[in-house]
């Protein structure tokens, strides 16, 4: 690549660079160039890796892994489902009670392919059970990953329902109750968004079910933005340790069955289900960051499962354990942080109350045991994530002479020298200026071109109030999550 070529024209120089990311598709043998890229051009890291991801899917032939990695591809380079003018529903991720689904016909949002209703129905039925399992959740159907509404033309306009929407929302209801029954049934309601004129999206809201059920055999439970399936016995022992169902739930007394005859036959066919037993959790003490994906994720399919190479796991008493595998321990885990394979050589940023922030090496704990390592105690730590060598680190306190009026600063991490997990890290600004940290996070690379007016300032300066710069920027922070500022 002549990088001479675009030297006075940027955005035709990251174009084509994106280009040649995108053309080692297919090609495992150029990784390492890929890893090259992403270093050197940190705005193209997270494409590189999808392409990196996809490549080694592609070659093991995880057909079904690498074609959701391509449609993931197609959908940051805006190849489909990126109108103008769409309905965004959530905040367009995808997290713990909300589901983004194109299609209930097309598996995977594969709409240039032939219909497969029952394997989407499939999947569909998966996310819908580990609502159910959870604490309930909104499933939205005719989105894309983004959150927005490109609608269900397509399906609807199929042979299956010939543009009969009763028909499309009665095949999802009756799978439901067929499956589960009529008490659970009467847990799930599906509605076409009827404020969206443009564009036919259906919402379908679950509520939890506190006896739990099974699907196909399997119970299915919702971690973050994507389900696990376990066994009874694994299921059990989650119900006990780790479900936190919300102060709305529905007892499974509360539930009213559709007749005598159906309660009946419930008690006849299987023994009475008792309660569990509901033991309190810690909440997550230690903060994470709400724009880099530092929590478990898998396919839509469990087949398909691409794992975390390793996880953190923060602990009461300053410790903190490297795992090989999740533990579903969410009572005595503080917070457990996933580590992909592009991650491995990046950063392990932790955020302390008074102010410092510490930069730890991942490729340091690789050789930790099973056992617990101690962190700084010297002050109580209230953020940590896994970050990339061009990311950004953000910094929001009060002042202590104004404190309704929060500042930020940014600064990148390059700018910290790595320290161990047991050092203090450093303040990015005098800390005689310090007030009191109100948040972290961590701006990956490719949004930094957005915040150049706060980045990097000097050390004698703790931070700007939203009224001292460009709205944009305070705006663009509200759409990556960040609401204190």
């Amino acid at each position: 690549m002549n990088d001479e070529l675009y030297r006075n024209n940027e955005q035709l120089g990251s174009r084509f660079r994106q280009l040649k990311v995108i053309s080692y598709m297919g090609k495992k043998n150029c990784n390492e160039e890929l890893f090259r890229l992403s270093s050197k051009y940190p705005e193209h890291e997270e494409l590189a890796s999808l392409v990196i991801a996809y490549n080694n899917t592609h070659s093991a032939r995880l057909e079904k892994a690498s074609e959701d990695i391509k449609n993931r591809i197609m959908q940051k380079l805006r190849l489909k489902g990126f109108e103008s003018g769409l309905k965004k529903y959530g905040t367009g991720v995808e997290d713990e009670v909300t589901e983004y689904k194109a299609s209930m016909v097309f598996y995977n949002g594969e709409r240039s392919k032939f219909p497969n209703p029952q394997q989407q129905m499939e999947v569909i039925m998966q996310t819908i059970n580990a609502f159910l399992n959870t604490k309930g959740g909104t499933l939205y159907i005719g989105v894309n990953d983004c959150g927005m509404g490109i609608g269900l033309e397509d399906d609807l306009n199929t042979t299956i329902f010939n543009g009969n929407k009763d028909q499309y929302v009665r095949s999802l209801m009756d799978n439901i109750a067929t499956t589960w029954g009529k008490v659970v049934a009467t847990l799930v309601t599906a509605n076409f968004d009827s404020e969206n004129e443009d564009k036919d999206v259906l919402v379908i809201q679950v509520k939890p079910y506190p006896a739990g059920v099974s699907y196909n055999g399997l119970w299915y439970v919702r971690i973050s933005n994507s389900k696990r399936s376990l066994d009874k016995t694994e299921f059990d022992k989650y119900q006990k340790l780790n479900r936190r169902l919300p102060s709305t739930e529905i007892k499974k007394e509360d539930i009213k069955a559709e007749s005598a005859k159906e309660q009946a036959a419930e008690k006849k066919s299987k023994p009475k289900e008792q309660q569990p037993t509901e033991v309190p959790a810690n909440e997550f003490a230690i903060r994470t960051s709400r724009i880099r994906k530092n929590v478990l994720n898998e396919y839509d399919d469990a087949e398909n499962y691409v794992a975390p190479i390793f996880y953190f796991k923060f602990l009461d008493g300053c410790k903190i354990q490297k795992l090989d595998e999740y533990d579903y321990d969410t009572k005595n885990s503080l917070l457990t942080l996933t580590v992909l394979e592009p991650e491995e050589h990046g950063y392990l940023v932790l955020g302390y109350e008074n102010g410092h922030i510490a930069k730890v090496q991942i490729d340091t704990t690789k050789d930790f045991g099973h056992g617990s390592y101690s962190r700084y105690d010297g002050s109580k730590l209230i953020f940590a994530t896994v970050a990339g060598g061009g990311d950004a680190v953000l910094t929001i306190t009060a002042d202590k002479k104004a404190k309704s009026k929060p500042m930020m600063r940014l600064d990148h991490l390059k700018s910290f020298e790595p320290v161990g997990l047991s050092d203090n890290g450093e303040c990015p600004f005098n800390e005689s200026l310090l007030g009191t940290v109100l948040a972290y996070d961590v701006i990956p690379s490719r949004h930094l071109s957005e915040f150049e007016a706060i980045l990097d300032k000097p050390k004698t300066f703790v931070g700007a109030p939203a009224t001292n710069v460009n709205k944009a920027i305070v705006n663009q922070l509200h759409l990556l999550g960040i609401s204190e500022i």
